[in-house]
């Protein structure tokens, strides 16, 4: 039985536990095979126990492609624009990368995949100061094949 490609399709994925200086951190989310595409429409990041944002010890978590283009980002710090992370799933927002397209119903989407080579889409953490450290990372993505 074939899989409709318009069936959207949600992956948890765990990532584990985050070293608050774990600025070196590079965990593979998603792979795309090559003669593939895959349209990734939203992704979130939850933690096991809850991490409040903070001002001086904060981190910046990444959706990077295989290139590391940036794609999506989510800050827990500053405390005045950032995120709590929790067992609930926290939403990314867009990246600085122009991979970003309009998509139906005004949300927001990236294609990920080509004719050749494989794809990736990976988890990247910056901190600023000491980071903060987070137990039980899992990155939530949804989306569909449309290849």
């Amino acid at each position: 039985m074939a899989l409709d490609r318009y069936a959207q399709l949600t992956d948890i994925v765990p990532v584990g536990d985050l070293d608050a200086s774990g600025d070196a951190l590079k965990h593979c989310v998603k792979l795309v095979p090559a003669g593939r595409r895959f349209r990734l429409d939203h992704a979130y990041l939850s933690a096991e126990a809850a991490v409040s944002d903070a001002d001086t010890d904060y981190n910046t978590f990444f959706l990077r492609d295989q290139d590391g283009n940036e794609l999506a980002r989510l800050e827990n710090g500053p405390e005045a624009t950032g995120t709590d992370l929790t067992q609930a799933p926290v939403e990314f927002g867009l990246g600085t990368g122009a991979a970003w397209a309009q998509g139906s119903y005004d949300s927001q989407y990236v294609v990920l995949g080509n004719d050749s080579t494989a794809e990736y889409l990976y988890l990247a953490q910056e901190k600023t100061g000491n980071g903060l450290a987070v137990a039980g990372a899992k990155v939530h993505t949804i989306g569909r094949w449309t290849q």
